[in-house]
């Protein structure tokens, strides 16, 4: 969920630092990125996963909402219950590529289920 002033923010790069028992499969864009026409792009480093959202002209702004979904893989055998997913580094920008400050984030998590 994007948390920042809706109507200034046009790109952004965020970390999602993955546990042990969760791999990469795909990011898809969600209705905000979708809206905005963004594209996006991931890439992994060890256990810390990289996003961006960007547009080609970089001009439409994204409104507060849903942008996009991770897509992961839990390994076999991982045992039932919470795996937190923190973010870190989280940069937003303008259209003009001014930094916008950004909303609180509590990172995520991933639930398994038995």
């Amino acid at each position: 969920t994007l948390k920042a002033p809706a109507g200034s923010v046009s790109s952004l790069q965020f970390d999602l630092t993955l546990p042990a028992a969760v791999s990469t499969v795909a990011v898809t864009a969600g209705p905000l990125m979708t809206a905005a026409v963004k594209s996006h792009g991931a890439a992994l480093k060890g256990n810390v996963w990289t996003i961006i959202v960007y547009g080609a002209d970089n001009k439409n702004p994204m409104a507060a909402g849903r942008l996009l979904t991770a897509l992961v893989r839990i390994s076999a055998g991982t045992a039932a219950g919470t795996l937190r997913v923190p973010i870190s580094n989280v940069v937003f920008a303008s259209a003009d590529g001014q930094k916008v400050q950004g909303g609180p984030s509590g990172g995520g998590s991933i639930q398994v289920l038995p």
